[in-house]
């Protein structure tokens, strides 16, 4: 049958659900229990248009298929059975707050990366039949969206977004869609100095596209015309913001890839990995015109969703070390030098014994170092030096005292410095002021003296002209993935419950690795900073789905990855982290006496395995024992 050429109205796609994420079905009616819902799902719809309406051009040999893939996009928190983990372990650790174990539990992991992948193949093959010529595979020859950019304008406040249109419609051909991409300026600030002031011209400008379904005859016929011979059918696709770009159109697959839009403020602060990066979240549709042979029954359709997640609420430092951004020096005040004489109005033996027996003096002999307090000024103020209080003794930021070796009265019973003071006086000062108070009647040994013999260093630093920029103190982005395999028979009614040769295969969420991302990298800003930031995501993303090394998808949970590791760790005091691992177990296993739980949490796999002598497996498996990391056959999710 030839499809018509009479013009008519395009018709809305009624969308038949094919197949959704099963683990965020909620199955147990009223019990207050609901699915993790920072969890990333999969929805697959389809229609098939009737193959008289398809042109003449496509149905002698071909027919089409529309696809619509929803995927709810999240972040990550460790799910119910995952946080029970959690706190059995750490509470059995000493010294560990359980309010803090708490916060470990409730960890959340935004989203800043997206990897979608389709696949479409013909219907199930039994082992014996032959290969499937490559000409007879489906063909995927039309996509929405195609690409969300980003431009930034000259100036700094200035920058063009594209943007797009939730609206999706076909052709008469039924073979090519609407562009959903529009370009959309938001604003551009020039300012030019002159002699007086700065002289500030600015532009904005905007729009807002609405669009509103409602029966109107006063639309002029031209306008219904044109629309019946422009499009086939239409629909609406749910859109995130941020930026998308799609890639192999015209074979059986396509990739989309999500990355965090820059310079757009969170509605909390220190809510992204980056300042500077929004995270994503939300709904975001994509739909597919696939092309198959008239003769084909099944489609079948894989769809396999990776996330790249960062902790909220990381902590940002400078990627400047202290050392490039400020340059330091020190001076000493002093050397004090003083014999620290017993009681007695003389020095020597008779004196002191005699002062000891009539008891006319003190009950010490005080000998003043500095005369009373006294201030000394700091060199180089005016030129921007300062206090480093990264340095000095405990208790005297900034001020280190250095003892002589013929000081000989620490740890002298009866001698005691006091006052004992050095420290900081306002910005530009060091105030020093002591003593020492002798009680002692007798010499050390009849002849030696007592003798008080130090300095002081203090320390300075003066910024250098060096910019220094923020990064996150975290340097792997942990990926998660989900995996869902549907063929989806053919003909007047689509069938939503796949055929027993081929069941429904959604395998949950798993974390499959924990990408490096370069510290160095994770720098806020605008400009080049940015840009490397998401390079950086875009490569781990591109890179870890088809890494060699990468374990298999159901092999680790969240208790098994770094991430889990470095929150513990920051949370168990340091008597515990120094002990030996087998001192924290109530069960002997075959490990070295002096592993330390510190080193047991900070070391790769490999190293581990390499200090142990034991394979990455073995690693695995003798983590999953200790901390409480589930099986392989455990699924996530699930």
């Amino acid at each position: 049958m030839t499809a018509s050429n009479e013009a008519k109205e395009p018709n809305a796609v009624p969308w038949r659900l094919i197949d959704a994420s099963a683990d965020m079905m909620n199955m147990a009616f009223c019990n207050d229990t609901t699915p993790n819902p920072f969890r990333s799902s999969l929805a697959l719809f389809a229609y098939e248009p009737p193959i008289e309406e398809v042109p003449v051009a496509i149905s002698c040999d071909r027919k089409i298929v529309f696809l619509k893939v929803s995927c709810s996009i999240t972040g990550y928190q460790p799910d119910g059975d995952e946080q029970s983990r959690i706190v059995e372990y750490l509470s059995t650790l000493p010294g560990v707050d359980l309010n803090d174990i708490e916060q470990i539990t409730r960890l959340y992991l935004a989203c800043y990366g997206v990897l979608l992948n389709i696949s479409v193949f013909p219907g199930y093959q039994q082992p014996t039949d032959p290969a499937v010529p490559v000409a007879d595979y489906p063909r995927i020859i039309d996509f929405e969206p195609k690409i969300r950019d980003l431009y930034q304008a000259a100036s700094e406040t200035g920058e063009i977004l594209s943007t797009s249109a939730s609206k999706v419609a076909t052709d008469k051909s039924l073979s090519s869609t609407e562009k959903t991409e529009n370009a959309w300026k938001i604003g551009s600030e020039l300012k030019i100095p002159t002699e007086k002031a700065d002289v500030g011209l600015k532009a904005e400008t905007g729009s807002t596209r609405t669009e509103t379904d409602q029966t109107n005859w006063g639309v002029k016929s031209e306008a219904v015309e044109d629309r019946k011979s422009k499009y086939a059918t239409t629909t609406q696709i749910s859109q995130l913001y941020s930026l998308l770009t799609g890639y192999h159109l015209g074979t059986n697959r396509a990739s989309f890839l999500m990355l965090p839009r820059p310079h757009v403020l969170q509605p909390t602060e220190n809510r992204t990995f980056v300042h500077g990066l929004r995270a994503i979240e939300g709904v975001q549709d994509f739909f597919l015109v696939i092309s198959l042979l008239k003769t084909t029954k099944d489609l079948r359709v894989e769809a396999g969703l990776q996330t790249g997640h960062f902790p909220e609420g990381t902590e940002v430092l400078p990627t400047v070390t202290a050392e490039e951004q400020y340059e330091t020096k020190s001076f000493r005040i002093g050397p004090f030098d003083r014999k620290v004489l017993a009681k007695g109005t003389a020095p020597g033996v008779v004196g002191a014994v005699l002062s000891g027996i009539t008891g006319s003096e003190p009950s010490y002999r005080e000998t003043k170092i500095t005369e009373g307090p006294q201030l000394y000024d700091v060199p180089g103020v005016a030129e921007g030096w300062e206090f480093d209080t990264s340095k000095g003794d405990p208790g005297h930021a900034a001020i280190t005292e250095h003892k002589h070796p013929i000081d000989n009265i620490d740890g002298v019973s009866g001698i005691q410095i006091t006052p004992h003071v050095y420290k900081r006086e306002g910005t530009e000062n060091v105030l020093l002021d002591i003593a020492v108070c002798n009680s002692r009647i007798f010499l050390v040994d009849g002849t030696q003296e007592h003798r008080f013999s130090r300095e002081y260093e203090v320390f300075l630093r003066r910024k250098r002209n060096v910019v220094g920029e923020a990064a996150a103190d975290s340097s792997r982005m942990l990926i998660a993935q989900r995996r869902s395999c549907t063929q989806i028979p053919l003909g007047d009614c689509l069938k939503a419950v796949p055929p027993p040769e081929i069941p429904s295969l959604d395998t949950g969420i798993s974390i499959i690795d924990e990408a490096y991302i370069p510290t160095s990298q994770a720098a806020s800003g605008i400009g080049q900073s940015i840009a490397n930031v998401i390079d950086s995501l875009r490569t781990a993303l591109c890179a870890s789905q088809n890494a060699v090394i990468r374990r298999g998808a159901a092999d680790r949970g969240f208790l098994d990855t770094t991430t889990f590791r470095k929150a513990a760790r920051l949370i168990l005091p340091k008597d515990a982290l120094d002990a030996p691992i087998m001192a924290t177990l109530d069960r002997d296993l075959d490990l070295p006496s002096d592993l330390t739980l510190a080193e047991f949490l900070d070391s790769s796999d490999g190293a581990l395995a390499a200090r142990l002598g034991r394979s990455i497996p073995d690693v695995i498996a003798l983590r999953r024992s200790i901390i409480g990391g589930h099986s392989a056959t455990d699924q996530e999710g699930k």
